[in-house]
């Protein structure tokens, strides 16, 4: 299949499979056949509130918009070349059309679903499809808001509680994420999700002790509450592809990496680069300038993961990429998950790394250097993928790195190693990775279990960090 077309094909099952609009079609299609068959069978109930109605009004509208791009991606399968060169621009808006219709439906949706007397049927299967499929595509902002939503309503489904308890454990909400779990135990249902191998041993990490991660968070709320008041911290934009993200620059923990990090900027270093690694349930890794791991901007920075204010590792943290402690560039990864084997262990009797027990050697770290403060929905939207995977689909690119604010001074980076360019950076798996994850899919042909049959494992346990390298952060 040509590249386009996969994309284009991509693109709409992205757009549709999230509310699963197959096991709607089929639905109807089938309350069609039973009600010319017998005359006895309904189609879906009539809606019975004014936010009802508008939701079945904006959802005929939406599904109107995405059979439409299959179809088209069925025609420019067949069209001769003059044919698909017509068809690429309709297929382009029509696309940016559903997309931006989706959000409308959703809030349709929701608003519907809370205002519905005994809300079940169409409207809670809408619901329930693009809870499963935001937990899927790691945007827990959202599937913990319509988790906690279907919840309240009483909505049945055997994995709604302790998937919404993942996603509140993604967003921080601990106290809530440790009773939903505990009442998933005790009913039986608690599973791991798939393809999250790191979040999955996170949580089982949270589970044996929620404490460290209460107290972790206690502590970021108050670094967050000083940069609040103060407001004066750096920002940069990245531009991408699949929208923009923002990110805050935490200068007055890691004053030297934001050096490093706003002068590349300003030195258009990033614009043209791609999330070349893209984890489910783990990280997206940019700044390499071969896209595939191995590059670097020519020299190597110290970390600043060591002192005792050093950030730690939650849900859109900034942080270096490296190969091992002191060797961090240019590379960068945002977490979709916390996770915390990445942040460094201090013994706090010596003030020092401790010593990690599998290697005997000092824990080594990555520094945290900001967060993301606008456009955390963009992480759901970029592409999961392996460099090392022959087969992996395009990655996502920063199309442009601005600096939105900076402090009234120079920022000049330490450097401590120049690197030959022409020698790559060992920033590659020290195994290689297994074919990355297409896109999540809903189940179309029922609401049974949501999450996809297992696929391969992606080479991504706790132990396997942004710098791909035995020297490492420590295993849990």
């Amino acid at each position: 299949m040509p590249r386009l077309l996969r994309i284009m094909a991509v693109c709409t099952l992205a757009i549709s499979s999230g509310i699963v609009l197959g096991w709607w079609v089929a639905k109807a299609e089938q309350g069609g056949a039973e009600k010319s068959g017998s005359g006895a069978a309904q189609g879906p109930p009539t809606p019975t509130s004014n936010a009802e109605q508008e939701f079945e009004q904006i959802f005929r509208q939406w599904k109107s918009l995405v059979e439409d791009l299959r179809r088209m991606v069925e025609e420019y399968r067949i069209a001769e070349p003059a044919r698909r060169a017509e068809i690429v621009p309709r297929y382009r808006q029509q696309l940016q059309t559903s997309e931006l219709l989706l959000p409308r439906l959703v809030e349709a949706a929701e608003k519907a679903y809370q205002q519905t007397p005994q809300p079940k049927g169409q409207l809670q299967d809408f619901l329930l499809a693009y809870f499963y499929e935001r937990v899927a595509r790691d945007d827990y902002e959202i599937a913990y808001r319509i988790g906690r939503l279907l919840l309240q309503r009483g909505c049945p489904d055997r994995r709604l509680t302790n998937m919404t308890a993942y996603a509140a454990f993604c967003v921080n909400q601990y106290e809530q994420a440790w009773q939903l779990f505990q009442k998933a135990k005790a009913e039986g249902k608690f599973r791991p999700l798939d393809r999250k191998d790191v979040l999955n041993a996170t949580v089982e990490q949270f589970l044996k002790d929620p404490e460290p991660f209460r107290q972790a968070w206690q502590r970021e709320l108050q670094f967050q509450e000083a940069e609040q008041k103060a407001d004066n911290l750096p920002r940069v934009r990245l531009r991408t592809n699949r929208g923009d993200l923002v990110l805050e620059l935490f200068e007055d923990q890691a004053p030297n990496t934001v050096a490093n990090f706003i002068s590349l900027v300003e030195r258009g270093f990033y614009n043209g680069l791609t999330f070349h690694r893209v984890i489910d349930g783990f990280m997206a890794q940019g700044g390499c300038p071969r896209g595939d791991g191995s590059g670097g901007p020519g020299y190597t920075i110290a970390c600043e993961c060591y002192q005792p204010n050093r950030r730690q590792h939650f849900r859109g943290v900034l942080s270096m990429a490296h190969r091992g402690r002191d060797t961090g560039g240019s590379q960068f990864f945002i977490t979709f998950v916390p996770t915390p084997h990445l942040d460094s262990r201090i013994d706090p009797k010596t003030g020092q790394p401790e010593i990690d027990p599998q290697t005997g050697q000092p824990s080594v770290g990555h520094t945290v250097f900001g967060r993301v403060i606008e456009g955390m929905e963009v992480l759901a939207k970029l592409q999961r993928r392996s460099p090392t995977n022959p087969e992996a689909p395009p990655a996502d690119k920063i199309l442009k790195a601005v600096v939105l604010r900076k402090r009234p001074h120079d920022y000049i980076p330490k450097k401590i190693q120049s690197v030959q360019e022409e020698l790559p950076l060992p920033d590659v798996p020290v195994q290689e990775e297994k074919r990355a994850s297409p896109p999540a899919d809903a189940d179309v042909s029922s609401l049974k279990p949501f999450l996809p049959a297992k696929a391969a494992k992606q080479n991504s346990t706790p132990n396997e960090e942004p710098n791909q390298s035995p020297a490492g952060a420590p295993v849990p």
